[in-house]
């Protein structure tokens, strides 16, 4: 009877494990991607005056894959940056 029910913990342990590995990546998608390439999309065409990158703001599909992870780590760089200000200043 044990073994059972420690069965049934075990299973119940590991959908749940798995249904966070899943909103893990979700989140990561979400975040990386689209928080990534809108940031770094705006901030690349202003620096290059809407030179760079070439696709529009909702054609990240169309891009091909350096330009895409280049303009996602821009995002994400100004994203901390601007985040590491906020605490900074929060603190003092």
């Amino acid at each position: 009877m044990d073994e059972i029910v420690e069965g049934i913990f075990h299973l119940i342990f590991k959908v749940f494990v798995g249904f966070l590995k899943i909103l893990r990546y979700f989140a990561f998608e979400l975040m990386f991607e689209g928080l990534g390439w809108a940031i770094g999309w705006l901030v690349l065409r202003l620096i290059t005056f809407g030179r760079y990158p070439k696709q529009r703001f909702f054609q990240s599909n169309d891009a091909s894959i350096l330009v895409s992870i280049g303009v996602e780590i821009v995002g994400m760089l100004v994203l901390c940056m601007g985040v590491f200000a906020l605490i900074v200043r929060m603190t003092f």
